[in-house]
């Protein structure tokens, strides 16, 4: 899974820590040993509990009926979410997603996951859709 934090990490080594950047650059940080802590424990919070979505750049599929290829991503689970750039139109009314060329599952309105989503996405636009296990069902996060 792809995360806003993939790539960037840091290390906590009293008094300094250290980020290392996606490019490789490194900035090095001294702070008191109460705020390293504490930078610590958010770092930690947010690279364990707070994954981004997966970024998915080619799209398939047909109007209604979007896809992505097998090879594109996390399995599937509970949460997962995703950002699609849209070959195909998504209409207002009933939509569906087959994720890694499973089947196509219907995507709903994150207000109410009953109802089909109320306004349609032109192709080249991009939609960030969430998971429920529960419910199989993917929600709309975008609207």
């Amino acid at each position: 899974m792809t995360t806003p934090l993939d790539g960037l990490t840091i290390e906590f080594r009293s008094p300094v820590t250290t980020i290392q950047w996606r490019n490789g650059s490194k900035t090095p940080l001294t702070f008191e040993p109460v705020w390293q802590r504490r930078l610590q424990a958010i770092w930690t919070f947010l690279t364990t509990f707070v994954p981004g979505p997966s970024y998915i750049a080619t799209e398939t599929g047909i109007a209604n009926a979007i896809a992505c290829a097998a090879n594109s991503g996390p399995a599937l689970a509970d949460g997962l979410t995703v950002t699609i750039k849209l070959a195909n139109a998504l209409h207002a009314g009933a939509n569906t997603f087959a994720y890694k060329g499973g089947p196509a599952i219907p995507i709903k309105s994150h207000f109410n996951p009953a109802n089909n989503i109320a306004t349609a996405y032109v192709a080249g636009s991009y939609v960030t859709l969430v998971y429920s296990l529960g419910a199989n069902l993917w929600q709309d996060c975008s609207q």
